[in-house]
């Protein structure tokens, strides 16, 4: 018999797709359907939809207007989310002025 994924490991799946890029803040998100894509759409859709279930559980996603799924702060640090530091911020605005 097969055994299913763990709906806490489905939604850290959810969680490493919003933040594969390493663009992806609290606060931003991306359409569902861009979501469903990065998950797999080979993929069963129990699984997916038990991710997401779990993730806005857990209050690591919300759903937001127009199909978008939004990372919380609750879900950046617990994708292992990383922001940059104040050095890095500066430095990148300073690149990107000269």
């Amino acid at each position: 018999m097969a055994t299913h994924p763990k709906p806490h490991d489905l939604a850290l799946e959810i969680l490493a797709v919003l933040l594969k890029d390493g663009t992806h803040r609290p606060g931003d998100g991306m359409k569902g359907t861009f979501l469903l894509n990065g998950f797999g759409l080979s993929r069963p859709s129990e699984d997916f939809d038990a991710g997401v279930n779990y993730a806005i559980a857990e209050k690591w996603i919300e759903m937001g207007q127009n199909g978008f799924v939004l990372l919380t702060s609750a879900g950046f640090s617990a994708g292992g989310g990383v922001l940059p530091s104040a050095e890095e911020l500066a430095h990148d605005v300073l690149k990107a002025l000269l």
